[in-house]
């Protein structure tokens, strides 16, 4: 079996992509993030194919009872207690991919997935993540949108990720919603965001729906 492509990319160089003029992705995750932590105010919290912790700053590490960060590359997930001041007993590094971690039943009353569902079994992994959270619970998907003539994976002197383009699929927000439905999910919110490059995301806000 190939190794997934993410396992090859050095951190500085994933962030340093993200955060360039040509690309800008980092700031926009960090600011959907922090903006649904504010509305949510979540006790249990788990962000999926998080990185190295963007956004973690918004945290209230007083309040919140647990954080589970994970991601398929170990080193980016390590960085996360060098970065931020974190209870130890409070944070939980989950390394491996989603398809294949094991996350517990009806724990999470926050999900946050940013631009994972562009290389994952989506169905698969959705019906994972509901299962993970409590009833009153919400996941909220980051999803980059299909360009007509923009290519999925922006071109930057960082060549590393260039590898993504090989397993990336994008997915319009009209079929994205019919899957999270499929798996049982009931959308709450949504919110569009046009970046200076052109590029199109949809966040979606999505219940638990009836067990």
């Amino acid at each position: 079996m190939s190794k997934n492509p993410w396992l090859n990319i050095p951190l500085n160089e994933y962030e340093t992509h993200m955060a360039s003029d040509k690309v800008k992705q980092t700031q926009m995750i960090n600011d959907v993030f922090a903006a649904r932590l504010t509305k949510y105010n979540p006790q249990d919290i788990f962000v999926a194919g998080c990185t190295s912790g963007n956004g973690f700053e918004y945290i209230n590490w007083g309040l919140v009872n647990s954080v589970t960060a994970n991601d398929i590359n170990p080193e980016f997930l390590n960085v996360i207690p060098k970065r931020y001041e974190i209870p130890s007993d409070k944070l939980n590094l989950l390394p491996g991919n989603i398809e294949q971690v094991a996350l517990p039943a009806k724990k999470y009353d926050f999900v946050f997935a940013a631009l994972l569902f562009e290389y994952i079994d989506v169905m698969h992994v959705l019906q994972k993540l509901r299962g993970s959270m409590t009833q009153d619970g919400v996941l909220v998907a980051l999803v980059q949108q299909p360009h007509e003539s923009m290519s999925a994976v922006s071109t930057t002197p960082y060549t590393s990720l260039m590898a993504l383009s090989g397993i990336m699929k994008l997915y319009n927000k009209d079929d994205f919603i019919k899957l999270t439905i499929s798996a049982g999910f009931v959308k709450t919110g949504e919110e569009y965001i046009v970046l200076d490059s052109g590029k199109k995301f949809y966040i979606g806000e999505f219940g638990k729906g009836i067990e």
